[in-house]
């Protein structure tokens, strides 16, 4: 649903990147979304 080509994965790595060298690969639904803010969070709070 997102337009990615596979299944993807999440893996908290903390680096800075300015937005102009990042490129849009797909879209998340707003569950999606939300579950990726969820987990940000947590892997945070360890």
């Amino acid at each position: 649903m997102a337009g990615l080509r596979a299944e993807s994965f999440f893996r908290a790595y903390v680096l800075t990147v300015h937005r102009s060298e990042l490129t849009v690969i797909g879209h998340l639904s707003d569950h999606d979304w939300n579950t990726v803010k969820v987990r940000v969070g947590n892997a945070f709070a360890k």
